[in-house]
């Protein structure tokens, strides 16, 4: 129950309350709608906010959010100002997403470019490690 005012409100006393007890070093949200709302946590708690911005809530126009049937979406074109200006870094998972930010008006010094996934150049498989795996699987099977 102490939840319900913060997701209802954006602000939960109790909520707050314990969460300062557990001393969170920052949060750390996925995707603009989701940051609007963990905000004013972030300031109640006084902590920074990290957001990762993955796809949709860079590249949607604001005119197709606005008419969205989704409250988040339409409210995320509202309040991108608050975010911007509360936010303490904001991540864009490419060189692309950091573009559509910057259209969104996101202040070009808060945003780092950091891509998500595998370098699959630096880790790449090795072939005899699953064949070990598979020959000593079949071993102790048998």
């Amino acid at each position: 129950l102490t939840e319900l005012p913060f997701k209802a409100f954006g602000m939960a006393p109790l909520f707050v309350r314990r969460l300062k007890r557990m001393r969170p070093a920052l949060i750390h949200a996925h995707f603009g709608p989701a940051a609007l709302r963990a905000l004013p946590l972030a300031q109640g708690l006084g902590i920074p906010l990290v957001v990762t911005f993955q796809g949709y809530d860079a590249t949607v126009y604001d005119d197709f959010a606005r008419a969205s049937r989704h409250y988040s979406h339409r409210i995320y074109v509202r309040r991108r100002g608050a975010l911007d200006r509360g936010a303490s870094l904001l991540i864009a998972v490419s060189k692309f997403i950091r573009d559509e930010m910057l259209r969104q008006g996101f202040s070009p010094n808060k945003i780092k470019v950091h891509y998500v996934g595998v370098d699959t150049d630096l880790f790449c498989p090795d072939f005899r490690v699953k064949d070990a795996c598979w020959k000593t699987r079949g071993d102790a099977s048998s």
